[in-house]
């Protein structure tokens, strides 16, 4: 292993275990979501998230999935797509840059808030593929490279990250039915 392979295998998220159960437990109830999901099923993730960074505020990974929750609740129209719930978005988008500027975490909020509420692709593509060094193996990060991917015409590469990201993680909903919508255009 490289010196920092090393690191990001030492590196943790969080010192407090009940903390990383609060944000493992929204990461699971995510997945559940379907693009047309109501406000009322944010709220449960939203919550333990919550709970995880007012027990370690230096949680950068539960801040950056804050705003990444945020963000899409403000991307669907039909969910909240008010100013208020943008600035939830950038809030906790900036809690994690104060608190770990340059992890992966980071960057990939960064990315995910220029896609979903700036509508600045190249950003996003920049920021989100920054990210990836550091979170290899994270489904959902791939899955928002190849949205971002999509988003650019790029088809090709687009399909590779989906496919990734659905063999990754098949039980979440979303992967799945943006894999059919992707190989179907």
């Amino acid at each position: 292993l490289t010196a920092g392979e090393k690191a990001l295998i030492e590196r943790r998220p969080t010192q407090d275990p009940v903390a990383y159960d609060l944000f493992l437990q929204g990461r699971v109830l995510k997945q559940g979501l379907s693009a047309t999901a109501p406000r009322e099923l944010y709220e449960p993730i939203i919550d333990r998230y919550q709970r995880a960074i007012d027990r370690d505020p230096a949680f950068a990974y539960a801040q950056a999935q804050l705003s990444i929750l945020h963000g899409t609740m403000y991307w669907f129209g039909a969910v909240d797509a008010t100013p208020e719930r943008r600035a939830k978005a950038q809030a906790a988008m900036e809690a994690a840059q104060r608190i770990a500027p340059d992890a992966p975490e980071t960057h990939y909020a960064q990315g995910a808030f220029a896609y979903l509420c700036e509508n600045d692709w190249n950003r996003a593509l920049k920021e989100l593929t920054a990210a990836e060094a550091g979170l290899p193996n994270d489904a959902e990060l791939q899955y928002r490279i190849g949205i971002t991917f999509r988003r650019l015409g790029r088809w090709p590469e687009a399909l590779s990250r989906i496919e990734k990201c659905a063999a990754l993680n098949p039980l979440d909903r979303s992967f799945v039915t943006t894999l059919l919508e992707t190989n179907s255009a």
